[in-house]
């Protein structure tokens, strides 16, 4: 076994003296005695270090090992043998060499004794996690060397130094992701964040929020309670809350949208500890969606906009089709019937004259010949000369209601006028009653309908003609089929059936017949209206705010458009600047009045066609995109009595 004589110290040095020096016999006792006690004492510090638990080395100057205890042989698993006389750069990795005789260097250089925290590596390859203490010493020669002293760090040490550098690590893991997170303890105590948080909150780095509150962060007051109550909901319900969409005014004074979602932290047991929290800022995501929904309404908006002028520009070229069809029929009737009216008078007079002449004949011959007699008798010429005037009169009076009708029907043709013109609003009533004659007549389920008008002498009103007829055949339209329905519900035992379905041919046992009635007034200010009221089924109260919405009807499908009233509303309120306006009483009848203007103010803007309209949808303008009907100048409207 080596001892401190295998290096130069003082014992082996003395010894080395008494060996080539001539000595006396008393002397030669003496060193014999001296070496034999040096030899004591180097093999009994030998002893002692050997005995002493920690790891001890020794290394001199060129770094190779003089000395090491048997704690130090036993950590490393070599033999001493492997090490005496050996460098480190012959044993351990360059790594570990390198760093040793940085350290070891140091000490040889400065005398000062160094402690440091390192690693080794034992002979299985295995890593000691290590403290070491060196120290120089000299001999008497001045000869330096190193003494180590090692202490294996316990595993408490090791496992706060791996926890330390995991959470280092994790903290690079949570600082290199997009999202901002965070965790709070049961009192939403901020414990930790990553570096996106802090940033958002202003802080120089994620350790600054540990014990703030939301509260201590430049969130708003309304914000702050909001993230707590969320934060209580988790932790109360033991349950995540993904998704949560909320704001957030940061340090720069930035309003943002986040995506919050939390969950809640438990312990070994399954307690909640405290919540989990991650975020990111979906402010671009919150303005594409609210830009895509206003494109997607307004996109909308002009659909409805097109298929209400589509539908608009079906029924106003059906008005026009029978505007011009109507006024056709009339031309084609007025002309015979001018000549018949032309004639009648020559034909009154013609025949006015030959019965003077035949009575002429009478009172100069009053005894005809026989042959003459008998042909009187034959053709009655008693009852001709009677009954003839009445014919002729008779056929008067039907070529008047003839021109009169024709009037009315080229009255009605002026469907596709567009000119403002002064009208008789009596004419255009009495054509449009004219016109739906025949929906008024009895049939097999209802009797005749009434017509009670009552007509003012009202001046000539500035209007558009052809739309205002429009106006009255629709109201006057609805009321034909809300008496109908009346008519139906009572004989299906109150229940509403299709129109097209059989119908029995029984006699209805009805309470009061069906009436319209037609009303017109000369109003303050130069204003008119028109009502027109029917004793039909009327009109519930959560269908009356709709009726004037574009397609909306309540007739089956295949009765109706839902355009009617809409384009009613649009001519009266829109074109006229008037006003119209529903009354219903559910079950006992329905009255429209119309309020019209006596004159219009022309703002000189083109209004006269449906294309105008559906052009201006595609205007540049927003604003006019979003109202297709130009808006005219209106007279106030006299308020009702």
């Amino acid at each position: 076994m080596p001892n401190f004589q295998d290096f130069d110290s003082p014992i082996a040095r003395s010894t080395s003296r008494s060996s080539t020096s001539k000595a006396s016999p008393r002397q030669t006792r003496l060193d014999s005695s001296s070496d034999r006690n040096a030899e004591f004492s180097a093999a009994f510090l030998t002893h002692i270090l050997n005995g002493i638990t920690a790891p001890i080395f020794v290394k001199d100057r060129e770094h190779c090992w003089v000395f090491c205890n048997d704690a130090f042989c036993k950590l490393l698993g070599r033999r001493r043998s492997e090490f005496l006389g050996k460098s480190d750069t012959e044993m351990f990795s360059q790594t570990e060499t390198e760093r040793w005789r940085s350290q070891e260097e140091r000490v040889f250089l400065t005398g000062v004794a160094n402690l440091n925290e390192e690693s080794i590596t034992d002979a299985d390859g295995k890593i000691h996690a290590i403290s070491t203490q060196r120290t120089r010493i000299e001999n008497e020669t001045g000869q330096m060397f190193i003494v180590g002293t090692i202490q294996t760090l316990d595993r408490c040490h090791r496992v706060e130094t791996c926890l330390s550098q995991s959470q280092q690590i994790l903290q690079q893991i949570l600082d290199s992701l997009p999202q901002s997170i965070f965790w709070k303890d049961r009192n939403s105590v901020f414990l930790g964040c990553n570096r996106n948080l802090a940033r958002d909150a202003g802080l120089n780095s994620p350790q600054d929020i540990i014990g703030k509150t939301d509260y201590d962060l430049p969130w708003k007051q309304e914000e702050s309670d909001f993230y707590r109550e969320c934060d209580r909901q988790v932790m109360d319900a033991n349950q995540p809350q993904l998704h949560i969409i909320e704001t957030q005014r940061q340090a720069n004074g930035r309003q943002i949208w986040l995506d919050t979602s939390k969950v809640p932290l438990r312990d070994e047991e399954g307690n909640v500890i405290g919540i989990l929290g991650t975020y990111e800022d979906i402010t671009e995501r919150k303005q594409t969606e609210a830009q895509l929904a206003q494109k997607t309404k307004d996109l909308e908006q002009t659909l409805r906009q097109l298929k209400r002028m589509q539908i608009q520009l079906l029924q106003s070229e059906k008005m026009s089709s029978l505007g011009q069809l109507v006024a056709g029929v009339a031309h084609e009737i007025n002309n015979p019937v001018s000549f018949i009216y032309g004639n009648l008078v020559h034909i009154r007079n013609y025949t006015q004259d030959l019965l003077g002449l035949l009575e002429r004949y009478r009172e100069s011959y009053p005894d005809p010949v026989p042959n003459v007699r008998s042909e009187i008798e034959a053709i009655d010429l008693e009852f001709l000369r009677e009954d003839l005037p009445k014919t002729i009169e008779s056929m008067q009076v039907g070529a008047d209601r003839i021109k009169n009708i024709v009037l009315s029907l080229r009255n009605f043709s002026r469907m596709d006028e567009a000119a403002l013109k002064k009208v008789d609003l009596k004419e255009g009533i009495d054509s449009t009653l004219l016109v739906l004659q025949h929906r008024l007549k009895a049939t097999g389920n209802r009797p005749e309908i009434d017509i009670i008008v009552h007509l003012e002498n009202l001046p000539p009103i500035e209007c558009y003609a052809g739309q205002l007829n429009q106006v009255f055949m629709n109201l006057l339209s609805n009321a034909i089929d809300a008496i109908e329905s009346r008519y139906l519900q009572h004989e299906t035992g109150g229940e509403t059936i299709d129109k097209g379905t059989s119908q029995t041919d029984r006699k209805l046992d009805k309470p009061y017949p069906g009436k319209i009635r037609i009303s017109t007034q000369l109003l303050e200010n130069n204003w008119v209206s028109i009502q027109i009221a029917d004793n039909g089924v009327g009109i519930p109260e959560d269908v009356r705010s709709r009726i004037f919405d574009p397609l909306f009807t309540t007739k089956p499908i295949g009765k109706g458009t839902g355009m009617g009233l809409s384009i009613c509303y649009q001519i009266i309120v829109d074109r006229h600047g008037g006003t119209l306006e529903c009354t219903s009483d559910l079950g006992r009848g329905t009255e429209f009045e119309i309020r019209i203007p006596q004159r219009q103010i022309d703002t000189g803007e083109s209004r006269s066609t449906i294309s105008h309209n559906l052009m201006a949808i595609f205007s540049v303008s927003d604003k006019n995109a979003s109202n297709p009907f130009p808006e005219p100048h209106r007279n106030p409207a006299p308020e009702k009595n």
